[in-house]
């Protein structure tokens, strides 16, 4: 099992703090972020596997790399609502938004699994993601 620690030193490791000005350029917020390219985030995400304690501890540093591994390692069987109307408000950039749908909200979908739904199997409701 990884540690926060462990996965941030894994990120530190591949930033990458050079690529922030192109990242910038695409409509990153580079604030809080250390350059880490996607596939290496995935390389790192698919070690550590479905971990849903790690990833709201990850959620919780502010860094936007961090941010977009614990979207990977997030179960979306264990999703609630309010983690996501949390996580919503927390969303600063267009590529954390991608990477939160694409892995806690629509794949699981898509794959059939009844992520987002409540208690009495009644659907949450997710507020539009704001796009800043």
């Amino acid at each position: 099992m990884a540690s926060v620690k462990d996965v941030l030193d894994k990120l530190q490791s591949k930033a990458r703090p050079e690529q922030l000005k192109g990242m910038a350029k695409y409509g990153m917020t580079v604030e809080q972020r250390l350059g880490v390219s996607v596939p290496d985030m995935r390389k790192l995400a698919k070690e550590i596997g479905k971990d849903h304690k790690l990833a709201l501890d990850l959620w919780k540093t502010g860094i936007a790399e961090a941010r977009i591994v614990a979207a990977m390692v997030g179960d979306p069987t264990k999703l609630i609502e309010e983690q996501m109307e949390d996580w919503v408000k927390d969303i600063d950039s267009w590529d954390i938004c991608d990477q939160v749908c694409m892995n806690l909200l629509i794949r699981p979908l898509l794959l059939g699994r009844k992520s987002m739904i409540g208690p009495r199997g009644k659907r949450n409701s997710l507020r539009e993601l704001p796009m800043h």
